[in-house]
C-alpha cells in the first residue's frame, strides 16, 4: 500500500467521517488513479478535485500545502511514517495554528481567530 492509500485508510479508521464526506484534492496523479477513486467511493467519500484549469478552486488548501512544504519539508528527509506523523502534528499544532500570522485572517494565529 503506497503513501496516499494509507494515509485514507488511517484517516477514515480514526476519524469515522459519516457517509457522503467530501474529499478536496489537486489533480495530483496519486488522487487520479483509479484504485484510490474506487476505494474513496467504496467507503462513502465523495473526492471532488480542481476543474481543470482552475487552480482557484482550492486556493486556501493551495496555499496551506506550499506553506507546509516550504517550511517543513523542503530538502528535509524524513525516513518513516511516523517521523512524518510527529512533524506534521508538531508543524500544525504549534507552529502553523500558534505562532503563523495569517494574512487572510487578519494576521492573527489561526487558534485565536
Amino acid at each position: 500500500m503506497d503513501l496516499t492509500m494509507l494515509a485514507i485508510t488511517k484517516a477514515v479508521r480514526s476519524r469515522k467521517p459519516k457517509h457522503g464526506l467530501s474529499f478536496h484534492t489537486d489533480r495530483s496523479r496519486e488522487y487520479c488513479v483509479g484504485r484510490v477513486r474506487y476505494h474513496l467511493s467504496g467507503i462513502g467519500v465523495m473526492q471532488n478535485r480542481n476543474r481543470s484549469g482552475r487552480c482557484t478552486d482550492n486556493a486556501e488548501v493551495e496555499s496551506f500545502l506550499k506553506t507546509l512544504k516550504g517550511d517543513l519539508i523542503k530538502d528535509v528527509f524524513i525516513g518513516r511514517l511516523v517521523q512524518l506523523e510527529e512533524q506534521l502534528r508538531r508543524y500544525v499544532d504549534y507552529f502553523y495554528n500558534r505562532s503563523r500570522l495569517h494574512g487572510s485572517m487578519g494576521y492573527i494565529y489561526p487558534i485565536a481567530f
